[in-house]
């Protein structure tokens, strides 16, 4: 295969001129975005995408492991809201041309090529190619948007039978939805979310024992298990559910923390790691055993997690609004040296 023109190299400058800032700017995606991932199943490293930003190849892949996936540089694709991801073989946004709508959880199984050029478009709208951020040029679109979707599945990976709601919905039993026969209690093991929608979901029926909110699609239930405080098994164990809007609350959940991130021990997201919630502060990160521990970051949609080199949110500081598989990319050292943090919201 040839690797002489992928696209990761595009990747790793944006996210270099990141971080030649002690902050990360939140880029705004309100019409929906894509979120591209170096491994299959939504996992590895990734790279946020919003409506207009596009990219072109021009180099070889950096080797500092911001991208570690070299074989097929995009492992999987999450297409959130109304977005249509156009893929081209060649420079230049040129040559065979693949357009994707909806989450694609392997691209080796459709695609077996670097990527030479991509652009994220609005599905009702157009957008000009920007020559540079100034003069960048938006068409809102016209028509209506949908507020989106959620898809249960039976199985992982978003395979099996599903269950699909396109709107606001209270499930008490999932032995009994709608008109299905199908006893879908303990059943569930992926989760899709499309556009303006979050899901609670509860261990028992009738929204009753452990309960825990996600904001975007889980490929593996069993990953979850980052997300809980108490990290319990969620696959195969959900028996009721609410389906809400991406920023309100639930009516049987009120007071159900909001998931912000995970912190992990190693590169890679990998080692041990310890899940964030909306408006977490500690102050001393060697009270919960974390002291300079720190080497790899996610952050949720819609939040900002602030990391200190001293306790008491004291020293230098750093902002993330989007995942970071190693601290060893920033300027400075911030590998095993964070020692205070604090959660908040972009907005």
């Amino acid at each position: 295969m040839n690797h002489s023109r992928p696209i990761c190299s595009v990747i790793l400058l944006l996210l270099l001129s990141f971080l030649s800032t002690s902050s990360i700017a939140q880029p705004n995606i309100e019409n929906g975005h894509a979120v591209l991932y170096s491994g299959q199943n939504y996992s590895g490293a990734s790279y946020r995408l919003v409506p207009g930003e596009e990219m072109d190849a021009t180099g070889q892949l950096d080797s500092t492991g911001l991208w570690p996936s070299q074989e097929y540089m995009v492992g999987s694709i999450e297409i959130h809201g109304d977005v249509v991801l156009h893929l081209y073989n060649d420079l230049g946004f040129q040559g065979n041309l693949m357009k994707v709508s909806q989450s694609i959880s392997d691209m080796r199984r459709i695609r077996n090529r670097p990527i030479g050029s991509l652009r994220l478009l609005l599905t009702a709208g157009v957008y000009s190619a920007p020559q540079s951020q100034a003069s960048a040029t938006q068409v809102r679109p016209t028509t209506s948007i949908k507020v989106g979707e959620v898809r249960m599945y039976e199985n992982g990976g978003f395979n099996g039978q599903s269950l699909t709601f396109d709107k606001l919905e209270i499930v008490g039993d999932l032995n009994r939805v709608g008109q299905s026969r199908a006893r879908w209690n303990d059943r569930i093991s992926s989760i899709y979310i499309k556009g303006d929608y979050s899901v609670i979901l509860f261990q028992d029926a009738n929204f009753k024992g452990h309960s825990l909110r996600i904001d975007e699609s889980v490929s593996n239930l069993k990953d979850l298990r980052r997300r809980d405080p108490k990290k319990r098994n969620w696959n195969d164990a959900v028996s009721s559910f609410e389906i809400i809007p991406k920023n309100g609350d639930g009516l049987y959940s009120k007071g159900q923390p909001r998931y912000a991130g995970t912190i992990y021990e190693d590169a890679n997201f990998q080692g041990g790691y310890m899940a964030l919630y909306d408006g977490q502060q500690v102050s001393n990160l060697r009270d919960k055993r974390w002291n300079d521990k720190l080497s790899s970051v996610m952050v949720e949609r819609g939040f900002k997690i602030i990391l200190y080199q001293a306790k008491d949110f004291g020293g230098e500081s750093i902002t993330l609004d989007i995942h970071q598989p190693t601290m060893k990319s920033f300027p400075g050292d911030w590998n095993d040296t964070v020692s205070s943090l604090k959660v908040v919201r972009s907005q």
